[in-house]
């Protein structure tokens, strides 16, 4: 018998049923109803599917489903029901973890250097915790080959991978001749971007410091994860693999909440054994676009807490005497190779932003509302749909609109543009970023703010949403139209400067007045306004309002009704993986 189409699945869905069903040389009800819920939760990027431990035994007499060691299009395991490539995946890239989930024992002389070298780097930092997590995340990069450090913004992750850089560079100076070969990476090109500007600043902040040795030897140039494992036009595979890995000893990854399963295992299985391994982000941001979200599935239940030989360790270099509790705790091996930075240094107890941020990561629905109704944070705003102006819409835009008119540099318009955003959690509907974006443009020729009668009228900004390496443009860049001599010309701030280009070269883009959140991922803007769906939908979590707040540095206004917002902090991201079982 067969299960009646309905609008919850897709097309796609029902073609590998029936594909699995042919394969299968007999129809099998509960096979069918399985094919099409992972096939769904697949697309919706969720590689494992919870299966009643009842229905196991009945579609195992299935010749399309098998356990671990059977090579069939379904694999069962732990009562989970995966596709086999998703699998496959999982099962390398824990694999790739496991051999690197140990820690370098250091001699007596080289844990005084370290203590000194910690000291000299971190002496001066003014925390208000008892535990400096930056000093602890790089007495840990001393002595591991694999390091995760999680935090949200501005709790100084470009600072301390800087400094742990020069240490590495420091500790390789004492027993080897040739220097450290870096890799520097991050999945979209605006974030590779601004990871290599995010540490050219660090190393000016960090003055004297560093040595102008160590200054020469620091890397500043960062590239997509695609360009670094070789992108092959047209193919899934990348020129760097298993059999022919990368010539580096030492791999940051920036961003890397936003890498997917497929993704990160090739990344792994290109690094040689030897290499270390720093991923840098955030576990309670959005997670990856696309199927399988390892990085937060990996941190999920990171605390800081580590076994009594690390613990010690951490202790005797640092100073900061973790507690008995922490060193008590029972964690899995990779718990230890994550480290959680805790103080925030752009927002304080009287930041608004910082407050809301932390009472929506935390699922606290009414310490969330009543910061958003306290009048004594400025920099924070609740606005009912119903009260909504166009007003509201355009005046934080007069700045950029003044700049265009006043034909400002190009370094000049970006700036002011960049000053302020328009998040939208959707991209279709009445919210969305679509049908907002074409509101603006006719408000804004309206008001004669612009002329947007054509496509490509002068200051139409745009967003890149596909990666092309012909042109060196990629998903999430954003260009400025500017009309000279009749003619437009779009352009894009990239790491060899600014660069013009004409429409017709562009890649797939978008108006990008509005963006979704998903796409501001890895940017900071001076102003947020975040419009939220009028009506609740799945896609409205916890994490995608948390990201959404956390790009606003100085100023947040949220767009949405107060039980709509309620029901999104209330409903949480589930796990996209198994990773942490099979890591454990």
């Amino acid at each position: 018998m067969l299960i009646a189409e309905t609008p919850e699945y897709e097309a796609l869905d029902y073609q590998l049923a029936n594909l699995l069903e042919q394969l299968n040389k007999k129809k099998s009800k509960p096979l069918r109803k399985i094919t099409l819920a992972i096939s769904k939760h697949t697309r919706e990027g969720h590689i494992a599917l919870a299966c009643d431990p009842a229905l196991t035994e009945a579609l195992l007499e299935n010749k399309v489903v098998g356990t671990a060691d059977a090579y069939t299009p379904l694999t069962l395991n732990n009562n989970y029901i995966y596709l086999r490539r998703y699998w496959s995946y999982q099962q390398r890239l824990a694999d790739q973890i496991n051999t690197r989930l140990f820690f370098i024992a250091e001699k007596e002389q080289q844990r005084e250097w370290i203590k000194q070298r910690l000291s000299h780097y971190f002496a001066h930092d003014k925390d208000d915790n008892d535990v400096n997590w930056q000093q602890t995340a790089a007495a840990l990069a001393l002595i591991s080959p694999f390091l995760i450090i999680s935090g949200g913004p501005g709790t100084g992750k470009t600072t301390t991978i800087t400094r742990i850089l020069a240490l590495l560079i420091e500790q390789h100076q004492r027993t080897h001749q040739q220097p450290l070969r870096f890799s520097l990476a991050a999945p979209t090109g605006k974030a590779a971007m601004r990871m290599s500007e995010s540490i050219h600043d660090s190393i000016k902040r960090e003055g004297e410091q560093l040595s102008d040795e160590i200054k020469q030897q620091l890397p500043q140039e960062s590239s997509t994860i695609h360009r670094l494992l070789g992108y092959i036009p047209n193919s899934t595979e990348f020129r760097f693999n298993k059999n022919n890995p990368l010539a580096t000893d030492i791999v940051i990854i920036d961003e890397a909440s936003m890498i997917d399963l497929a993704l990160m295992t090739k990344l792994f299985e290109a690094i040689p054994p030897q290499a270390r391994i720093l991923l840098l982000g955030d576990k309670d941001q959005l997670a990856s676009v696309e199927t399988g979200s390892v990085f937060t599935d990996i941190c999920v239940s990171a605390n800081n807490q580590y076994n009594e030989n690390i613990a010690n360790y951490l202790h005797d270099m640092t100073g900061h005497a973790l507690g008995v509790k922490q060193s008590e705790v029972k964690s899995a091996p990779i718990d230890h190779h994550i480290i959680c930075l805790l103080k925030s240094w752009r927002f304080d107890q009287t930041s608004g932003i910082g407050t809301l941020a932390a009472a929506v990561n935390h699922g606290s629905t009414k310490e969330a509302l009543n910061t958003l109704a306290n009048t004594a944070f400025s920099d924070i705003q609740l606005i009912l749909p119903i009260e909504l102006t166009i007003n509201q819409l355009i005046a934080p835009w007069q700045d950029y609109l003044q700049a265009l008119k006043s034909n400002q540099s190009i370094d000049q318009l970006f700036n002011a543009f960049n000053q302020f955003r328009i998040l939208s959690a959707l991209r279709k509907g009445l919210n969305g970023s679509t049908y907002l974006n074409q509101h603006l443009e006719k408000q804004f020729s309206q008001q004669n703010k612009l002329y947007t009668g054509k496509r490509w009228y002068h200051g139409r900004p745009i967003m890149i949403t596909e990666n092309s390496y012909r042109t060196g443009l990629f998903n999430g860049d954003i260009g400025i139209t500017l009309i000279e001599k009749g003619q437009a010309k779009v352009w894009f701030k990239t790491k060899d400067g600014m660069k013009a280009f004409s429409p017709v070269r562009l890649p797939q883009h978008e108006t990008a007045w509005v963006i979704t959140i998903h796409k501001s991922q890895g940017s900071e803007f001076e102003r947020v306004l975040m419009v939220l769906p009028t009506k609740d939908t799945l896609v409205l979590t916890r994490q995608l309002i948390y990201t959404g707040i956390t790009r606003a540095k100085n100023q947040l206004e949220i767009i949405s009704d107060p039980s709509i917002l309620a029901l999104g902090i209330n409903r949480e991201r589930p796990q996209a993986t198994q990773i942490r079982s099979a890591l454990e």
